[in-house]
């Protein structure tokens, strides 16, 4: 067995709490909008994610796809397993969260999301109604390099935003 690493696991949430904003009421799922994760601070798990780094992973071809053809989805809390197929995989049973717009502002990243069209979208949807702020970690596969002294987080590719109970980034709650 070779000593060599062939991958590493990154799960992260985003630094004051802020309210979500419904942006939509159709009846059956609410549509807010709010900060999925914060850039260039560090965060709780003491890990710096430069925007140079993750914003054209945000901008690019696979999460607009994904985004485009209602398929990029967040799980109700991180994948308990340390294999790393499970890490990379967005199990659909266990889904919560549909992202329907994912963008940066500034050193913000920010997102539109509803409930899933399941029993766990459905919790997702009545937290929101009784005003629940939801939170989201980062799950993605990358490296961490020590640069002056403070752990950056590199040659990132985003998995997706779980719905999590405690986020590394304190701004994480929408």
């Amino acid at each position: 067995m070779s000593d060599k690493c062939i991958g590493n696991i990154i799960l992260e949430g985003a630094v004051t709490v802020e309210d979500s904003i419904v942006v939509n009421n159709n009846g059956k799922r609410l549509v807010a909008e709010g900060i999925l994760q914060d850039m260039d601070v560090e965060n709780r798990n003491r890990r710096i994610y430069a925007t140079k780094d993750l914003a054209p992973e945000v901008n690019g071809p696979r999460m607009q796809e994904l985004i485009k053809s209602g398929n990029f989805k967040g799980e109700n809390g991180h994948p308990l397993s340390d294999d790393l197929v499970r890490q990379q995989t967005i199990d659909p049973k266990l889904v919560c969260v549909k992202f329907l717009k994912v963008w940066t502002d500034k050193n913000l990243i920010r997102a539109q999301f509803c409930g899933t069209n399941n029993d766990y979208g459905e919790e997702f949807n009545e937290d929101l109604k009784c005003g629940e702020k939801p939170s989201f970690s980062l799950r993605a596969l990358g490296g961490i390099e020590n640069i002056g002294g403070k752990a950056y987080v590199k040659n990132i590719k985003i998995i997706t935003w779980d719905r999590v109970i405690y986020p590394s980034h304190k701004r994480a709650y929408t």
